[in-house]
């Protein structure tokens, strides 16, 4: 069942470390971009691809940001004036292992508490992570005015926001409930791993290997 929840890759980076193209990277035979759409469509009534990319329109409704050189600010401002649900879900396209399962359990712990919150993000290993979020969808006159003023780092324009409009969580990542698969459990080293240069990205898809081989052998 869909939630009121709509779900956003981030995939407007230059990939300037990568030194190709990051969004079409494939990831144990699959795009970056089409595993991080695939796990929002576990649970988003709306999914989209934001930053100026056309050419990844085979995998998902492009959002452009319309701003350019601003970061993934300017794409999720854009994203607030797009989603058509109550809530917003965004998730870093450099991210192949995060469980989908994970994801939408996140959702709806943010959603579902009784605080009345208007931003949940994810604490791993201590420290919070801004690309991987919910966010109430009303928040967004306040995101288009930070980006107006040249603000530029998501985790503090978002938190502002949220504060000032119902409060946020962080949620450890320990503390999030759901069904793991035996392959997921096995790969839980790598799933906040961020592939940004192509040492990190045969790392991790060389550790996703053989965290998998050793579970099934």
């Amino acid at each position: 069942m869909a939630l009121p929840l709509s779900g956003y890759v981030l995939a407007g980076g230059k990939s300037l470390r990568m030194g190709e193209d990051k969004a079409r990277m494939r990831f144990r035979g699959v795009p970056l971009v089409e595993l991080a759409i695939g796990k929002l469509r576990l649970g988003c009534a709306q999914v989209g691809i934001l930053g100026d990319r056309p050419d990844l329109a085979e995998f998902g409704e492009i959002v452009p940001d319309g701003v350019s050189d601003a970061g993934p600010l300017a794409g999720i401002v854009a994203a607030f004036g797009h989603a058509r649900e109550q809530w917003m879900m965004l998730l870093a396209v450099d991210v192949p292992v995060v469980p989908g399962g994970l994801l939408m359990a996140f959702a709806r712990s943010v959603m579902d508490d009784p605080r009345r919150v208007a931003a949940g993000f994810l604490r791993v290993e201590g420290r919070v992570q801004p690309l991987i979020s919910v966010v109430r969808c009303d928040l967004g006159e306040a995101g288009a005015a930070a980006l107006e003023r040249g603000e530029r780092k998501v985790l503090p324009v978002l938190m502002d926001a949220a504060e000032c409009s119902g409060g946020v969580m962080i949620e450890e990542v320990e503390a999030i409930v759901w069904e793991a698969t035996a392959w997921e459990r096995a790969t839980r080293e790598f799933w906040f791993a961020n592939v940004n240069t192509q040492e990190e990205f045969d790392r991790v898809e060389r550790g996703v290997a053989l965290g998998g081989a050793s579970r099934s052998s």
